[in-house]
């Protein structure tokens, strides 16, 4: 039996740097659920702006820009202003 011995793991078995397309693919993954909130009918704004901000938190896009980008959606479909921020927060929390 052999004693321990240690391998050098060659740098092509290392997991790849993250690259810029896949940084801004992470980005855009919010314009589904943008798109979600800007068609969803009135009596099911509401809902459907906390279903997206819930999903962009289980994606981790709870950021201003994330925010800001599901706000409007959300303002265009109809809803207020104020109404749209504690939506977008409580399902941020939520998810």
């Amino acid at each position: 039996m052999r004693g321990a011995d240690t391998v050098a793991v060659p740098a092509s078995l290392e997991p790849p740097k993250p690259r810029e397309y896949d940084r801004i693919r992470r980005q855009d993954d919010i314009e589904p659920l943008i798109r979600f909130v800007e068609n969803a009918k009135p009596d099911n704004r509401n809902n459907a702006l906390y279903w997206a901000a819930r999903r962009a938190a289980e994606s981790h896009q709870t950021d201003q820009r994330a925010a800001k980008l599901l706000e409007d959606a959300a303002v265009r479909a109809g809803l207020s202003d104020s109404e749209a921020a504690a939506t977008i927060q409580s399902g941020f929390r939520h998810g």
